[in-house]
């Protein structure tokens, strides 16, 4: 709880707005953890993801976050275990 990591000191105002957003945020984390337990039980595969990314009528911001950038310089990419990422 924010309460006890703070020193400062707030206002029952500043402290009923930082109750209502921790509210929101435990109520966003529920809802968050039951959608991933919902993907997790389709196995979908990564492919099908960036399919669907891809390709999907609507202007999603992560498609670029889920490719691996192209290099010019010679270099390689790596991830997990340093291991070559493929794109």
């Amino acid at each position: 709880m924010i309460r006890e990591q703070t020193g400062s000191k707030y206002s029952p105002t500043q402290w009923g707005q930082i109750n209502k957003v921790e509210g929101r945020l435990v109520e966003h984390e529920k809802r968050l953890s039951n959608v991933f337990g919902r993907y997790q039980s389709l196995n979908i595969q990564k492919h099908h993801l960036l399919d669907y990314l891809e390709f999907a009528t609507e202007t999603l911001p992560f498609f670029d976050a889920f490719s691996v950038p192209t290099r010019n310089d010679g270099m390689t990419q790596v991830g997990r275990g340093n291991k070559a990422v493929s794109l």
